[in-house]
């Protein structure tokens, strides 16, 4: 690819590192494939034209923060699927959905378990219990 790609590329990479939650090698592979479909349309002058690439696809601050709202969007959800069964902390009684923990339990023929977890309220490890909704 030309200079002027590379720089844009290497100007999105950047930005995404300053958000986290993000892996930027895919985002990065994204944006590359984005321009590569683009860049077909474009004339070969404007190619080597740094500003060229960002009045056709816009500043690479933008990108990254597209990248950052696609990406909080998409975990909005439950981490996990555990309907009907609660973590409940063995220290303070704290109580929340399985899901929330990212659990996953379907079926399940026992009636509780015991897990080492992060308690908010206690802000520490503890042991939670697994039990199932009444």
């Amino acid at each position: 690819m030309d200079e002027a790609v590379e720089r844009y590329l290497a100007r999105v990479e950047r930005e995404l590192r300053k958000v986290s939650g993000i892996h930027v090698e895919s985002a990065v592979a994204n944006v590359r494939e984005l321009l590569e479909e683009g860049l077909e349309e474009m004339q070969s002058e404007d190619l080597d034209n740094y500003d060229a690439l960002v009045a056709r696809f816009g500043r690479p601050e933008e990108i990254a923060s597209a990248h950052a709202e696609h990406e909080d969007s998409s975990h909005k959800g439950p981490l996990g699927h555990a309907p009907g069964w609660r973590l409940v902390c063995s220290s303070c009684g704290r109580s929340t959905p399985a899901a929330n923990g990212g659990l996953v339990r379907v079926g399940a023929l026992s009636w509780g378990k015991i897990l080492l977890g992060f308690c908010r309220p206690c802000r520490r490890l503890r042991v939670m219990r697994l039990v199932k909704d009444c």
